[in-house]
């Protein structure tokens, strides 16, 4: 009995303090690849799926099975699990967001993937439903808010000997580590650029070949995403992808996420409260 009571109290300090941990989890196999299927699903306010989600119902859906003390809107997961680093990020970590007028006050979730992509579902703006977008984009740089990381970096795996997942540069296939692309692999961009040859920390470095999607190519070596300059590639601007520019690079409007239910929320328990209050002072009145 003993072991039985230590049990729960070591379930109920991990409740107490927002974290709970996963043994053995796979991140990639139980969050990201579920996520990823999700891809294209409409935002619906107040839905937490699974044909349909707004911001924190996508995150509840996929994170429930794992964590039974995970709360169900973004303002909570501000005081969930532990605070991390923007430049500290491991797949399944929560990235929260200000999206409305009321600058400060988390309105918005999602779910770090790795190679500085989240995915997440968007109530409004240029790209709307389960999306995948770059956390360094204009608008989701300046109003991002916090991190949290809700598994225990030392049950979680983010390490895959092969994997094909889709960031919002482009589709990845190889190894990764850490979360991030590393060793040798192959990666389509959005733009129609291809680029194969080794990564390491996510970005091109080593040998390589990439080709543009005119056809033309280059092969030889990649420094943490650029090429080496040598006299065949010297005047080759540093930025050499020619990359599309992210429709949240220049949109400065607000995503509504789930501010109003958990407005809702605060006012429904707030309703419930005067009641009670209500109740008591008449029944001390009728004594």
């Amino acid at each position: 009995m003993k072991g039985v009571h230590k049990a729960a109290v070591f379930i109920f300090l991990a409740i107490l303090i927002g974290g709970f941990q996963v043994y053995g989890l796979d991140v990639h196999e139980e969050i990201i690849y579920p996520a990823q299927r999700l891809k294209g699903a409409p935002y619906s306010f107040g839905n937490e799926g699974p044909r349909a989600f707004d911001c924190s119902g996508l995150v509840y859906y996929l994170y429930k099975p794992h964590l039974p003390s995970i709360p169900r809107t973004s303002r909570d997961y501000s005081r969930y699990g532990s605070q991390v680093g923007i430049n500290e990020l491991l797949p399944g970590d929560l990235l929260l967001f200000a999206t409305t007028n009321n600058r400060g006050i988390v309105s918005h979730v999602a779910i770090y993937i790795g190679q500085k992509s989240v995915i997440h579902a968007v109530s409004n703006g240029p790209e709307t439903g389960v999306i995948v977008s770059r956390v360094d984009s204009g608008y989701w740089r300046r109003t991002f808010h916090s991190a949290r990381r809700v598994f225990d970096t030392a049950t979680q795996s983010t390490q895959k000997e092969q994997t094909s997942i889709e960031f919002e540069r482009g589709l990845y296939t190889g190894p990764l580590k850490d979360g991030e692309p590393s060793g040798t692999g192959t990666m389509r961009l959005k733009n129609g650029d291809t680029y194969q040859g080794e990564f390491r920390d996510g970005l091109f470095h080593g040998q390589g070949t990439y080709t543009w999607s005119s056809g033309k190519s280059y092969t030889g070596r990649f420094e943490k995403g650029e090429i080496v300059e040598t006299e065949k590639t010297a005047g080759k601007p540093e930025t050499y992808m020619e990359e599309k520019d992210s429709p949240w690079d220049s949109w400065d409007g607000e995503v509504y996420g789930d501010f109003r239910e958990w407005r809702e929320q605060e006012q429904s328990a707030f309703e419930a409260f005067k009641a009670r209050d209500r109740e008591g002072t008449a029944g001390k009145m009728s004594r």
